[in-house]
């Protein structure tokens, strides 16, 4: 029973962390021009913290830790002026 239980909360838990992303980077894109000019000639640079809840197991092999490492490291990939810390 607690596997039914736990199924949908898990994907509750990983809606809102997903939604609370997508909302950190658009409000970090709605900066200032000044900011946007700096990151494009390689003047300055951003770091967002991203702070997300993680109900795996003891241990690496269940851990969310690599699937937001992943998406934090694509990001970056395509905006270097922006470093997502998780």
């Amino acid at each position: 029973m607690s596997k039914a239980v736990s199924t949908p909360m898990r994907r509750h838990v990983i809606i809102a962390a997903v939604l609370g992303l997508s909302t950190a980077l658009t409000l970090s894109a709605c900066g200032s021009s000044s900011g946007s000019s700096a990151s494009s000639s390689g003047g300055g640079s951003t770091t967002i913290k991203l702070l997300a809840p993680d109900y795996g197991t003891a241990g690496t092999a269940n851990s969310s830790q690599t699937y937001w490492q992943g998406i934090a490291d694509a990001f970056h990939a395509a905006h270097p002026g922006i470093t997502v810390q998780v």
